[in-house]
Parts: C-alpha cells; structure tokens; sequence
C-alpha cells in the first residue's frame, strides 16, 4: 500500500514523499515500510514516481522491549518533503523521516527507543540524496544498542530546549516542517510520556543549529472537540499565501478522525496551550 503522503511546492509543479508498505511472502507478519519520492505536474492530478530508493528496511540486532536480543526490521515512516528555497548555498531539499526497528514476532513490537528523526538532502529531488542524518532523538532513546548506526544524534531533548521542556518526550515521530526567512520550523508529536503534545521547533535552513520553541497542543485538549478525542497526531505546517497552519490528526484511541486546521497567528511567538 501506499501511506503517509507529504506535498512540497517548486517551481516546476507538486512533489510528494510517501511510505510504501510491503509484505514478504516468507515473512507475512512484519510489513517492510521505506520512503519515496513522486512528481505531478498537473496540481496533483496524475502522479509519476520518480524512481529514487531513499531507504531499505533490513535486518538489524537489537535489545527487545525486556532488553533480550531480538531480530527486527528498520522502518522508516511519515517521512516530510520539503523545498527550501531559502536554503543557500546548502541544499534546497531536505526529507525528514521517523526511522526504528520493528522486532519481528507476532505482535510485531516497535522498539522506538532504537529510533531517531533522520534526514537527508539533495540539490534536485531526483538527484543523489545524502547519507542520512540522525537528527533527533527522543529521551527514551538508546545511546548504547544503536550507537554504530550512522553516530550520535545531532539533537537530544536537552541539548534542544536546556529548560527542561522536553524531558517528558520518549518518542518524536510524526514531523511537519516549513521553509520560511526566519529559518525551518519543525513541528513534532512529542509521545510516550505523562503529557503527550505537539511541540514547535525552529533550526536554521541546513539544520545545524536548532532549538525547541513552544508547546502548541497538549492531548488533553483534544476532548474539547469531542469527548472520544484523546490526542494529537500527524502534524504538518503549511503556508496559504501569507499565513501559516497546523494541521494535526484528532485521535481516538490509535484510530485517526480526519484533520483538524490551526491557524498561527506568529510562528515565534506560538501561544502556548493552557
């Protein structure tokens, strides 16, 4: 199947990153998830792959949720899009990507403490893509098991917000991203701890400086909507002429209930929720 699908905007039409999913007859239980990249240049309305392998889900060795070795896969899902036309002279494309393993058992356990927001980045998107970045780790996350794959990461929760904002975010997943004067802003699903939200980062246009800057929604507002809600997820920035949005996915256990539409009114100066 086809999952996750991300837009960005040039000037020679629509491009989308988007996970496909497959299965392995000899493996029918672990789904293989990886990131491609696909091109339109009538609005949207056919699409083309532009045949580029950005990922490859393969085997790796790592502790299980009780810390016992265990065979997984690694996944790479919502991956983010995005065209920087500010970026210079770095490059203008960047995709950003939640990568873990999944342990390959009947319940096929996801080990998101092995895991990181990765990206990489490309002067054209069907040109030669870069090795991937570890860009951010959750505070769940495993310095030990996974410390040989690509290195450290570039961010932890402490190093991007010293404040102490971060320090109950096991697990970033689900980013969104905007280009803009100011630098990239980057909002994420903070999961896994005792307050789950939507948090607000900013980094400079080749990501080698970047720093939390608000809470923008908590869980437990999500209820105000509906009282079955009961989070946030799947969020994305976005800019319609001159103003900027969130868009984020109300939950309903783990089922996802269509969008909710944020406007911002200040991207720097994001109210924080209540």
């Amino acid at each position: 199947g086809v999952f996750d699908a991300a837009l960005t905007q040039d000037g020679g039409g629509l491009w989308m990153s988007y996970s496909t999913v497959n299965v392995l007859p000899s493996d029918p239980i672990l789904l293989r998830v990886n990131t491609r990249i696909a091109s339109s240049s009538n609005a949207g309305g056919n699409w083309t792959d532009v045949g580029v392998t950005l990922n490859t889900p393969s085997p790796v060795q790592v502790p299980d949720n009780l810390g016992n070795p265990t065979g997984a896969v690694w996944q790479y899902e919502v991956s983010r899009i995005l065209y920087d036309q500010y970026a210079s002279p770095s490059p203008n494309w960047k995709i950003f990507w939640h990568r873990y393993p999944q342990a390959n058992r009947s319940a096929a356990e996801r080990l998101f403490q092995h895991g990181w927001i990765g990206v990489t980045t490309a002067t054209t998107p069907t040109g030669l893509w870069s090795a991937e970045r570890k860009l951010l780790v959750g505070t769940g996350y495993d310095p030990v098991a996974t410390a040989g794959t690509i290195g450290p990461p570039e961010y932890t929760p402490v190093t991007l917000a010293p404040g102490g904002e971060l320090s109950d975010c096991p697990v970033f997943s689900e980013p969104g991203a905007l280009a803009t004067a100011n630098g990239i802003y980057i909002s994420l699903k903070c999961a896994g701890g005792s307050t789950d939200k939507v948090v607000l980062l900013r980094c400079n246009n080749d990501l080698t400086g970047c720093a939390y800057r608000r809470d923008v929604l908590f869980n437990t507002e999500a209820a105000q909507f509906s009282s079955s809600y009961n989070g946030f997820s799947a969020t994305e920035l976005v800019t319609v002429g001159s103003t900027n949005y969130l868009i984020v996915t109300p939950t309903q256990t783990d089922d996802y209930r269509g969008c909710f539409v944020f406007q911002i009114a200040d991207l720097d100066a994001v109210a924080p929720a209540p």
